[in-house]
């Protein structure tokens, strides 16, 4: 959904001089979830609007984020507005900006050259700058950014199923399936032992929930994509499943079950891993 906002020519700039001051913030477009840069954010809004601010008047149209971001840039321009005549008489002729914020003086007096002549002109262009905002859909459009977010986390909670077994929980996508599982310890087997896990997409690796005496992570997962090679190594009794990707070698010590005594590994269990972690590669890169 988006907002429409039609604006005489005072307001439009007012909007103008908020934007402008939001863009020249560090950071003002990432997304503090994803710390990557909006897909649709501030940043688009000049395009549209620098155009009309001839005009008597100008029509704006936009999103939820885009008003809720306007809406704290206005907040912050209007402490500036407040403060504008007390710092202009504070820098009296030695020509120091009015604001710490980069480009503010220059940007509001091409907007409002009035307030070149007269520094108490920004004092009511704060008055207009609390009605405008007062004006905007915010309480609207907050609550339909709540209501996409919660959309998406029930999407992204529909997507995956969790598996239990013998106390060990992990998440699986609604399209992934467990493969394989069995007993297992990283690292040549002299660190933590725990479940080694084959799905159609990674092998993952989980510490098992005693083991706290050695260091190290307390899971793993390679996606299937990653991995280069898969061997087996070792002699009688103390076989290693080796598994290769693009910057890690890791290394399975694998039990061949419950029963099988903590420091006999053999190379059969190995090589079933070997065979199921390949063909589960192999069946990964022919869906893709």
């Amino acid at each position: 959904m988006r907002f429409s906002l039609r604006l005489p020519q005072r307001q439009a700039r007012l909007v103008a001089l908020a934007v402008a001051y939001h863009l020249a913030r560090p950071g003002s477009e990432l997304d503090r979830e994803t710390l990557r840069e909006y897909e649709h954010g501030m940043a688009e809004v000049p395009a549209a609007l620098e155009p009309q601010l001839e005009g008597d008047s100008a029509t704006l149209e936009l999103s939820s984020l885009q008003v809720t971001l306007l809406a704290t840039a206005m907040s912050s321009v209007l402490s500036e507005l407040k403060m504008y005549s007390v710092f202009d008489t504070m820098a009296g002729e030695s020509g120091r900006p009015r604001s710490t914020a980069a480009g503010f003086d220059e940007r509001l007096r091409s907007l409002f050259p009035a307030v070149a002549a007269d520094p108490a002109e920004a004092d009511a262009l704060a008055g207009d700058m609390t009605m405008l905002r007062r004006e905007l859909p915010l309480v609207r459009a907050r609550q339909l950014i709540e209501e996409e977010q919660r959309l998406a986390a029930e999407t992204k909670g529909s997507r995956r199923k969790r598996w239990r077994a013998r106390g060990v929980d992990m998440e699986l996508d609604a399209d992934e399936h467990l493969l394989k599982e069995g007993s297992a310890s990283l690292t040549g087997g002299f660190a933590p032992g725990g479940r080694l896990h084959l799905t159609s997409r990674r092998l993952h690796w989980k510490r098992a929930g005693f083991d706290f005496i050695f260091g190290g992570p307390r899971t793993l997962d390679i996606p299937l994509s990653q991995i280069e090679s898969c061997y087996v190594r070792g002699r009688v009794g103390f076989y290693v499943l080796f598994v290769e990707t693009t910057d890690v070698v890791y290394d399975f010590f694998v039990k061949a079950g419950a029963l099988s005594p903590i420091l006999i590994f053999h190379r059969k269990t190995a090589e079933q891993w070997r065979t199921a972690i390949l063909e589960a590669k192999a069946a990964a890169g022919a869906r893709t």
